[in-house]
C-alpha cells in the first residue's frame, strides 16, 4: 500500500492506509508518535490487561467521553486498537495483535518503572554494559520506551502490565 499524508493534532505523519482485513499495519515511527500522547498511552496500557468497553475505559479518565472517543479513533485508525459491538450494544475495545510482528513497542511510565524498580536497575546495568558507559541521569528517568524491530511482519504494541 502506498503511504499517504495525514494530520493529527497539528502533526504531519506519513502513514500507511489501514486495510480493514489486515489490521495492525502502520509505520513504526508513526505508531510511536501516535502512542506518545499520554491519554493514548494510558488507553493502550489499560487494554494490555484485557478488553474494556468504552464506559469501562471512561472510568479511568477525567476528560470528556468525546475526548476519549477521539483518542480511540486515532488508535483504531493506526491499527493499534480494534473494537467489537456497537449499534445498540456497548463497544468493547481491544489491542490489535499479530503473530508476525514488524516491531514491538513497550512503553513504561514513571509508575510502571517504580513498580518494577529491581528489573529496571538490572536492565539499565545491562544497557550500560552494552554502551560501555553509564546511562546519564538515571535518577530522573520518567518514561522508557523499548522498540524491537523484526524483519517483515506487522506492527504490534504492548503496554506494561
Amino acid at each position: 500500500m502506498e503511504p499517504t499524508r495525514k494530520t493529527h493534532e497539528n502533526r504531519d505523519l506519513d502513514v500507511q492506509k489501514i486495510d480493514p482485513d489486515r489490521p495492525g499495519r502502520c509505520y513504526h515511527d508513526d505508531a510511536v508518535k501516535v502512542m506518545a500522547h499520554p491519554i493514548r498511552a494510558s488507553i493502550l496500557r489499560l487494554l494490555a490487561r484485557g478488553p474494556l468497553t468504552s464506559s469501562g475505559l471512561a472510568r479511568h479518565f477525567s476528560s470528556s467521553r468525546y475526548n476519549l472517543y477521539h483518542h480511540l479513533n486515532v488508535l483504531e485508525e493506526y491499527g493499534l486498537v480494534g473494537h467489537r459491538g456497537g449499534k445498540g450494544r456497548a463497544k468493547e475495545f481491544f489491542l490489535v495483535e499479530s503473530d508476525r510482528p514488524k516491531n514491538l513497542v513497550m512503553d513504561y511510565n514513571w509508575k510502571d518503572l517504580a513498580d518494577h524498580a529491581d528489573e529496571l536497575a538490572d536492565l539499565l546495568a545491562r544497557v550500560e554494559s552494552m554502551r560501555g558507559s553509564p546511562v546519564p541521569n538515571k535518577e530522573r528517568l520518567r518514561r522508557m520506551r523499548i522498540i524491537l524491530e523484526y524483519e517483515g511482519g506487522e506492527s504490534v504494541r504492548e503496554g506494561a502490565e
